[in-house]
């Protein structure tokens, strides 16, 4: 999908950034005092018994919990990335699945970086029960989906090239 303007490009990012918002939000309102008060079976409200449930979580390190305690480093390289993320798409435009990749990732980067600096740590909140995984929020999941997204990009990319 190509995006026609740059304003809905934006339009999506702005979305996506409020969806996590106010789902972090949501969590800090509803599962976080559950969790303190230790009412929540299992920890958390099962959302699909067996399968995922929502439970309160605070994160003070990068994916996965790696780097916990990262603290001003974890910021700094976050704003970093974040910085080059945002110029590389004003700089160069692109379009289609990097552009749309590109922009999930700096949505969900932004909304974890602005948790990190408000708070010290990132909310999450949706934890898989039927495999071991970590806990996380939908910013994570805009971050893996751009990902997966600017992957599809480069290797179409690539195989045009072979192909030319």
């Amino acid at each position: 999908m190509r995006f026609k303007t740059a304003g809905s490009l934006l339009a999506v990012m702005a979305g996506a950034l409020l969806l996590d918002r106010l789902t972090k939000a949501w969590a800090v309102q509803v599962l976080k005092p559950m969790a303190e008060l230790g009412v929540a079976p299992g920890g958390g409200i099962a959302l699909w018994p067996g399968v995922v449930q929502l439970r309160y979580a605070e994160n003070t390190g990068a994916a996965f919990s790696m780097f916990a305690g990262g603290g001003w480093l974890l910021i700094a390289v976050t704003a970093v990335l974040l910085v080059l993320l945002a110029g590389y798409l004003t700089v160069r435009r692109p379009r289609g699945c990097m552009a749309w990749g590109m922009g999930l990732i700096l949505a969900g980067g932004a909304s974890n970086f602005y948790d990190r600096v408000a708070f010290g740590y990132v909310v999450d909140f949706v934890e898989p029960v039927f495999v071991r995984f970590a806990v996380f929020n939908l910013a994570d999941v805009w971050v893996c989906a751009g990902v997966l997204l600017v992957a599809i990009a480069v290797l179409r990319e690539e195989r045009r090239n072979q192909n030319a």
